[in-house]
């Protein structure tokens, strides 16, 4: 019974891998789960050093359903533990909230998530923006880091949620009819609109800041679960040196500059 709580006290860095190594070792029959154990002295403390509290906190019900199953599974079937074991890691590997190397620039545009770059067009943004903007739009698999940062030194100036379907986020035509937030963000004689984008599987979208909030260019904005999209709108008039193709960091890859 005491595997799963190493789980849970090493998440907050109480207990090393061997602990957790010593304690599923417990269970009657842990043989199948010695090929899982041989890479979490590799996996976990990296993953554990990029973690926040706030992004672990999202994923509360998560780790409780699977230390369930961990405790349910693990001791009948060797192969059901180091499944549960598997997605355990997963888990912990998705929440993940690396710390980025903001860029110092004060012209530098910093993109407000990380993944791929698959769209950089011309779109009107009516709602905060209110005028036609360069888009860029960046694709999240379910492997890269899902948190969202601001673009530039900014004032939160609307938080608006939009309702709507939850269409595969692979493709940037769902940015118009998936439900999405719109944050539109005020600073350095700019105003950015930054659009959070549901998917297939994200069906939670994580708000980490309010409107009439200040942030510093690469702080918190919020986080999107399980593979999504995110939209930035910017002025036309800047220049935008991200390529199609770039996978940016969210916070620190620089994605335009103010001319």
């Amino acid at each position: 019974m005491r595997a799963p709580h190493a789980f849970v006290l090493s998440y907050c860095g109480v207990l090393t891998t061997s602990d957790i190594e010593r304690f599923v070792r417990g269970y009657p029959d842990h043989r199948g789960c010695d090929p899982i154990l041989s890479v979490v002295p590799r996996i976990l403390p990296a993953t554990l050093s990029r973690m926040s509290k706030r992004a672990l906190s999202e994923a509360k019900l998560i780790f409780a359903i699977e230390l369930v199953l961990l405790i349910g599974l693990g001791f009948f079937t060797k192969i059901g533990g180091g499944i549960v074991l598997l997605l355990i890691l997963f888990t912990l590997y998705f929440f993940r909230d690396p710390t980025p190397l903001v860029a110092a620039d004060p012209n530098a545009i910093v993109a407000p998530a990380t993944g791929k770059v698959d769209l950089i067009d011309t779109a009107d943004e009516p709602l905060f923006r209110g005028a036609s903007s360069k888009r860029v739009s960046i694709f999240l698999s379910v492997f890269d880091v899902h948190t969202q940062r601001a673009p530039i030194d900014c004032t939160v100036k609307l938080i608006k949620y939009v309702p709507g379907k939850f269409a595969n986020a692979i493709s940037p035509s769902c940015a118009t009819v998936n439900e999405h937030q719109i944050l539109g963000l005020e600073g350095n004689g700019i105003r950015v609109t930054v659009r959070q984008i549901a998917g297939l599987i994200a069906r939670r979208i994580c708000t980490w800041t309010k409107e009439g909030a200040v942030l510093p260019k690469g702080d918190h904005l919020g986080m999107i679960r399980f593979g999504s999209r995110v939209d930035i709108y910017l002025p036309l008039e800047v220049d935008v040196v991200a390529k199609l193709g770039d996978h940016v960091k969210g916070g620190e890859t620089i994605l335009a500059r103010r001319k």
